[in-house]
């Protein structure tokens, strides 16, 4: 793992509220834009290169908890520090973050696939995006049947579209490869691609696209902010 891709991952975390974080699971249900925690897990930061990757992660039983952003900092540049910065390392895991000690924050290798970044756009956006991605679906199960729309078999017509209401701008696009194709997939997987879109393009204020997605690798995915 690359310390200096790290650190560039590390770096988007820009949160400035200095009391406790709410953190809890995200809806699972069709987006409305809107937050019930400060942090909606599942949450991740990538970095430019799209190489390096920290998740933060709840256990235990609680619906929800509290943690600091000065206390997931910490664990980030603890993992940085012992796990990266003499070289050789592959990532770490900090436990015990917050009060009740139920927050833990991951480093790991990541390898995107397919991505690509178009035309430079209006990077004014890229923070609209960020909100979608913090409130789109993210379960890991169960698989999702994606299909024609005029299908009784599909659970998603394709081509599905999110877009989202002015003044905010943020618009992904999920469709087929080929024309009335079906495949399957879960809304985490197609969650960890937008993120990874989101933070190799439109962070840049880039369009972005993923190829090679569903089970069958017949979708893809672009993020227009």
């Amino acid at each position: 793992m690359n310390y200096d891709s790290c650190v560039d991952a590390f770096n988007t975390f820009q949160e400035t509220r200095t009391g406790n974080l709410t953190i809890g699971p995200r809806a699972q249900t069709a987006m409305t834009y809107s937050l019930q925690y400060d942090l909606q897990l599942p949450v991740r930061w990538i970095s430019g290169d799209g190489r390096c990757i920290f998740d933060i992660v709840k256990r235990g039983p609680n619906l929800q908890t509290q943690a600091t952003a000065l206390e997931i900092q910490a664990a980030g540049v603890s993992l940085l520090n012992l796990c990266l910065k003499d070289g050789g390392g592959q990532g770490g895991i900090a436990s015990g973050v917050g009060p009740s000690g139920d927050i833990g924050v991951i480093l790991r290798p990541y390898t995107p696939r397919n991505v690509d970044c178009g035309n430079t756009g209006p990077g004014a956006f890229a923070n609209d995006c960020d909100l979608m991605g913090q409130t789109m679906q993210a379960a890991t199960a169960p698989l999702v049947r994606f299909g024609p729309k005029e299908s009784p078999d599909t659970d998603v017509g394709l081509p599905f579209i999110w877009a989202m209401r002015p003044p905010r701008r943020c618009t992904r696009v999920l469709a087929s490869e080929e024309l009335g194709a079906w495949d399957t997939s879960t809304f985490f997987d197609l969650w960890q691609a937008f993120v990874a879109i989101k933070g190799m393009c439109v962070r840049y204020g880039r369009k972005g696209r993923m190829k090679g997605l569903g089970t069958g690798g017949k979708m893809w995915l672009i993020v227009n902010p």
